[in-house]
C-alpha cells in the first residue's frame, strides 16, 4: 500500500506560530471535508483516493496561514516501515497517482486554510522522481520542490519554472 506523508506546518518558508495566531484571531476552526476526517492537532492517518496518508497537524494550524509540505517516500517504502529487501514486489509510484496527490494536497490546503504560497513538495528516490514530475506538471501549485536521490523527470511545465524553484536546465521542457 502506498503511503504519502503530508505535514501541515506553521513554519514553512518563514513565519511562526505567534505571527499566524495574531493574523486571524477570531477565525473559525477547520472543518473536516473530503478525505480529511479529523482536523484536531496531532498525528493522523487518512485514506485519500486510495493512498494512505500520514499527516501531522501542529496546534498553530487551527488558524489560517500555515504552510504545507508533501513528502513522498521512495520506491517500495511506506514512509514508516522497513525498506523492501528484494524478496517480492514492492510499491511503485506511477504518474496515475499524480492527480490523487494534487487533489489530496488541495483538500488539505482548503481544510486548513493553508497559505497557497507555502505549499512545498519533497521526496526521495522514486518519491524524488514524483517530486520533479509534480514540480514540472503542477508548478502553479508548489512554491518549491526538493527532490532527493532522483533523476531529472521528463514532464513539461504548466508555467515557467525559475531556477529558484530548483528546476535544473533540461528538466522542465516546454
Amino acid at each position: 500500500m502506498k503511503l504519502a506523508w503530508l505535514a501541515v506546518v506553521a513554519i514553512a518558508c518563514g513565519g511562526d506560530a505567534a505571527t499566524i495566531d495574531a493574523a486571524v484571531p477570531d477565525a473559525p476552526l477547520p472543518m473536516p471535508a473530503g478525505c480529511i476526517t479529523d482536523v484536531s492537532a496531532g498525528d493522523h492517518t487518512f485514506t485519500c483516493g486510495g493512498l494512505v496518508v500520514d499527516a501531522r497537524i501542529p496546534p498553530a494550524c487551527e488558524a489560517p496561514g500555515c504552510g504545507l509540505i508533501l513528502e513522498l517516500h521512495g520506491d517500495t517504502g511506506t514512509g514508516t516501515g522497513p525498506l523492501w529487501q528484494g524478496t517480492g514486489p514492492g510499491s511503485t509510484w506511477h504518474a496515475s497517482n499524480d492527480a490523487t496527490l494534487v487533489d489530496m494536497t488541495n483538500q488539505f490546503a482548503s481544510v486548513f486554510r493553508v497559505d497557497m504560497n507555502k505549499i512545498h513538495v519533497t521526496g526521495f528516490s522514486r518519491g524524488g522522481f514524483v517530486t520533479w514530475r509534480l514540480l514540472c506538471d503542477h508548478s502553479d501549485l508548489f512554491a518549491s520542490a526538493a527532490p532527493g536521490g532522483a533523476g531529472d523527470g521528463t514532464s513539461s511545465a504548466s508555467r515557467p519554472v525559475s531556477r529558484t524553484t530548483a528546476c535544473r536546465r533540461g528538466i522542465c521542457r516546454s
